[in-house]
């Protein structure tokens, strides 16, 4: 007879390492638990206890390290660590270790009186500026609902989390910076529009908070390489050393000056926003003529202080800095600079049948993903480029791409992720990897404005117009911190991570403003869904 034996996991559970001594410690990189604190939770918070078995032996482990948290050695079966809620986020918190860790338990402690929580830690109520009715108060609504109100010593305060999790009820992804300009932008063109006089206050406030996080973070050591450089994002790379990295981007350095540093200089009046553009241009002009490339890495580890070994699609705009910065002045300093760099961008990831490929090894060349979001960004590099030189072989090469992407758009006027993995978009990929809201609302924006030089795109325009009643259909109308959000899932409904849950993305929700903007700059272009 066959006698059932019941084992818990626990005991089942294999070891995967064990960690002896302090040089295992130092070699071991870190892994990491996710976990959530909502706002009404860590406005009652004094701590977070967490209790753990060590199953490697011995581990290192911190909390949210960017925020000045100290890692701490730990070991055996009920190890337990106390972090104040000053290192914790309203939202989603990172725990580093290394090795192997078993969470036993996340112990929220509270003050017996909300009263005596530390200013500093509660947290502000959020503007309510929606009436319900208007999609576009509705997606600004968003915005405000997730802009990261503490703790003070965040490098992050003020700005917003790029992420909702519907799934999960959580505000995600605290620390990517570059995206938070085209929040900026879009506040400056509400104010800019006249539509909402009263509100116009609250925009400027708003705008002038996401905005100083570039300020604050910008890279001002004299003698440092990248002087002047503006800090992209935080990333959790495993380092055996640290459990984040700070990076900075050239072309989210550009990104920066062009939706976020001139719009606020234009609406202010205040230098330190020219000043802080000008700088960050510099390291970007230099950032792309490395000696030792001849290509443009993606980023600048600034933790480990070396440029990576690769690049990919996302690089497309750098010309949009230098374009803007030119016409602000009524210059051409960078116009050449605009120019090399976006023909080399085209050679390099162009493929042979007008699509461009997202990743590029400066061994291998450019791959065959057609990355649809990554598409527009190539988009909006070829359209600063034709501002920038006037030369009509990039508005060219714009509208060949932004048709040969249209005819790619999904029925209900959504884009997918992917529209294919070898070169040529296939129906499986599009279907498979879900709907992109971000690449929905940029090409949106794009093909608009592509129609305000060229009026003839009549396809165009319509693909934009279908896009903006996908966008206007998925905004998220029910209770809670999500509502305005544009939502979808797909492959990568994190930008990348987070396989399909439903999230909405502050950047999406900002260009679909944008778009509906500048929709009403040209009421005279008429098409069925706009007449």
């Amino acid at each position: 007879m066959m006698k059932n034996i019941k084992r818990a996991f626990e005991s089942a559970e294999l070891k995967e390492t064990i960690l002896p001594d302090a040089y295992a410690l130092s070699r071991e990189r870190f892994r990491y638990i996710r976990f959530k604190i909502s706002p009404e939770e860590y406005h009652r918070l004094s701590a977070v206890r967490l209790t753990m078995e060590v199953v490697s032996g011995r581990s290192v482990v911190v909390l949210n390290q960017y925020l000045g948290t100290e890692p701490e050695e730990v070991e055996g079966l009920n190890a337990a660590v106390t972090y104040p809620a000053g290192a914790c986020e309203a939202g989603e918190n990172a725990f580093a270790y290394k090795g192997q860790v078993r969470i036993k338990e996340i112990e929220l402690l509270y003050e017996e009186e909300a009263e005596t929580i530390a200013a500093d830690y509660k947290l502000q109520e959020t503007a309510w500026i929606a009436d319900k009715t208007d999609p576009l108060l509705d997606a600004a609504q968003f915005l405000f609902n997730i802009q990261i109100k503490g703790p003070g010593q965040s490098p992050f305060k003020g700005a917003c989390w790029t992420l909702y999790d519907y799934d999960d009820e959580c505000p995600r992804l605290v620390n990517w910076l570059w995206d938070n300009a085209v929040v900026v932008a879009c506040m400056a063109e509400l104010i800019k529009s006249g539509l909402y006089p009263e509100k116009e206050a609250q925009f400027l406030q708003f705008a002038r908070e996401v905005g100083e996080e570039f300020l604050r973070t910008q890279i001002l050591d004299e003698g440092s390489e990248v002087y002047g450089a503006l800090t992209a994002r935080w990333e959790y790379p495993g380092h055996p050393a640290h459990s984040y990295d700070c990076y900075l981007g050239p072309n989210d350095a550009s990104f920066a000056v062009k939706w976020a540093l001139i719009p606020l200089y234009e609406l202010t009046g205040e230098q330190r926003y020219l000043e802080a553009s000008r700088l960050a241009l510099d390291w970007v002009k230099n950032s792309i003529y490395l000696p030792d490339r001849d290509y443009l890495p993606l980023d600048y580890d600034l933790t480990d202080g070396t440029w990576g070994n690769y690049s990919i699609i996302d690089t497309a705009f750098i010309p949009e800095g230098f374009t803007e910065y030119d016409r602000l002045n009524c210059t051409n300093e960078f116009t050449e600079d605009s120019r090399f760099f976006m023909d080399r961008f085209i050679r390099q990831y162009r493929l042979d049948n007008g699509f461009y490929g997202q990743n590029y090894d400066p061994a291998a060349g450019v791959d065959e993903v057609i990355f649809t979001r990554g598409l527009g960004w190539t988009i909006e590099g070829l359209l600063a480029a034709y501002r920038g030189t006037e030369e009509k072989r990039y508005l060219k090469e714009a509208v060949e791409l932004a048709l040969l992407t249209a005819k790619e758009q999904n029925e209900d006027g959504s884009f997918s992720y992917i529209l294919g993995y070898h070169g040529v978009p296939e129906q499986k990929d599009r279907e498979g990897t879900g709907i992109c809201e971000k690449a929905t609302a940029i090409l949106a924006y794009l093909f608009y404005d592509i129609c305000m030089l060229d009026q003839s795109q009549k396809e165009l325009l319509e693909s934009a117009d279908r896009a903006m009643v996908w966008c206007e259909a998925n905004i998220h109308r029910g209770p809670g911190m999500g509502y305005g959000g544009i939502k979808a899932a797909g492959i990568k409904s994190g930008i990348t991570c987070m396989s399909y849950l439903t999230i909405a993305t502050q950047y999406a929700n900002a260009f679909y403003i944008l778009a509906k903007l500048k929709r009403t700059e040209a009421p005279w272009l008429k098409t069925e869904l706009y007449k």
